[in-house]
Order: C-alpha cells, then sequence, then structure tokens
C-alpha cells in the first residue's frame, strides 16, 4: 500500500471556444449559407427560380434548397468547426494530486486498486483553459481495481474496473478476460 502526493500535468481541448459565433444573427439564427460562400461554396440561381449549389471543386452538391440545408450545410459547419478549433493550442493543465495504490499477490490471487483526486488547478494564462470556462476550481478524481484468480499455471480469470471524471466529464470501462499462458 502506498499513499502519493505530486503534480500532474495534463492536456485538454480548448474549452468555452465557439468557432460559430460571429456568424450568428441579431436574432440567434445562424449566417451558414455566408459562412458557405466563405469557405468556398456557391450558389447559381437561373431564369425560373431554380437554384444549383456547389463546393468548392465546382462539383454540384445540391439542387434545391431543401438538400443544402438538410445535407451540405451541417457537413459545411462540422469542417469549418473542426478546422478552427484545431487552429488553437491544447490546454496544459497542472493539478496537485492525492493518490493511494495497492497491490496484493499470492501464488494464485492478485488484486490491485488505486485511486486519486486532483483538488486544485493552476490556474492557466490562456483564454479557454478549463479554469477560465469553469470559473474557478473543480474536483476531478480516478479510480480503478483489477481483480485476478490463477486456476492452475496455465488457466486465469481476471476482472477489471476504472472510473474517471476530469474536467466534468465522467467515463467508465469494465473488462472480465481470461489468460491462458502457453509454454
Amino acid at each position: 500500500m502506498s499513499f502519493n502526493i505530486g503534480a500532474v500535468q495534463r492536456i485538454s481541448e480548448p474549452y468555452g471556444y465557439n468557432p460559430l459565433e460571429s456568424w450568428l444573427l441579431s436574432d440567434g439564427n445562424l449566417h451558414y449559407t455566408q459562412l458557405a460562400l466563405q469557405e468556398g461554396y456557391d450558389v447559381e440561381f437561373d431564369g425560373d427560380g431554380g437554384v444549383t449549389y456547389f463546393n468548392p471543386a465546382g462539383d454540384v452538391v445540391a439542387e434545391n434548397t431543401q438538400v443544402w440545408e438538410a445535407v451540405v450545410i451541417p457537413e459545411v459547419l462540422a469542417e469549418y468547426t473542426e478546422k478552427e478549433r484545431s487552429a488553437l493550442d491544447l490546454q496544459w493543465n497542472h493539478s496537485l494530486v492525492i493518490g493511494f495504490d495497492f497491490y496484493h499477490y499470492t501464488k494464485d490471487f492478485w488484486l490491485h486498486s488505486w485511486g486519486n483526486i486532483m483538488p486544485v488547478h493552476l490556474k492557466a494564462n490562456s483564454d479557454y483553459s478549463y479554469h477560465n470556462f469553469n470559473s474557478g476550481q473543480w474536483i476531478d478524481y480516478s479510480g480503478g481495481l483489477i481483480f485476478g484468480y490463477k486456476f492452475n499455471k496455465s488457466l486465469g480469470v481476471f476482472l477489471e474496473g476504472k472510473y474517471n471524471k476530469y474536467w466534468n466529464r465522467s467515463w467508465h470501462n469494465f473488462s472480465v478476460g481470461v489468460n491462458y499462458i502457453i509454454f
């Protein structure tokens, strides 16, 4: 059994950045066609009231407004936001970490468990850090348990579970398996 205290450095995505914010109209709607035009798409109106939409390569992507709005615009928005977000640097986070680690082993049984908590985070000098997005401190934590049993020198089973809560997002995973040692 060990108890530990230290510092951890982690990387996160930028928080609080909305690349579509500058494209909002005064009524809260998005000026998506203007954004698509800026991204290289084109619109052509014919004399009969019809419309054709082209992608930046000049290929026809829609021949009516319904397809343009339902199919093409979501792709344009997804590509634009991905491009704009990926242009931002990843955010470095420095935190105090306090944790424990327990390991027990016998000839036919083993158990490993761990847990940590990060109660204090240094304020980053970035507009898009989680510290700014969250307006101050928060608590991150994680833990896990792995249990294994050997039936004989070749066959064993294990059960593993992990839980994480970082940046107010939580996820977990569990697995069960069989170990077979081939000599």
